[in-house]
């Protein structure tokens, strides 16, 4: 599979996370050589952002326009989702943590 984005955590400097057109999302952790894949199903992940307060949480945005915060620990849970795309989404991080 072609990856279509990947970011680099500034809180977790040993995650990785990638996603690639088939909608499927890897979370590598580089210091235990472990990953954890996640299925997005029919949205297709075009862009990701790890937050840089929680090492918990991703932003990832989709063909259709839709962003979602995913929280990767545990359990994985669509902690926010945005069906608008003209706006930040970092601000929104900083006053909602």
């Amino acid at each position: 599979m072609k990856i279509s984005a990947m970011n680099w955590s500034k809180s977790d400097p040993n995650l990785v996370v990638s996603a690639d057109e088939s909608g499927s999302i890897v979370f590598w952790n580089l210091f235990s050589n472990t990953t954890h894949h996640v299925t997005f199903g029919k949205l297709v992940p075009t862009c990701l952002a790890c937050c840089p307060h929680r090492q918990d949480l991703v932003a990832v945005g989709t063909r259709c326009g839709l962003v979602c915060t995913v929280n990767f620990k545990g359990k994985l849970t669509f902690w926010h989702t945005f069906t608008f795309y003209s706006c930040e989404i970092l601000p929104y991080f900083e006053e909602n943590i």
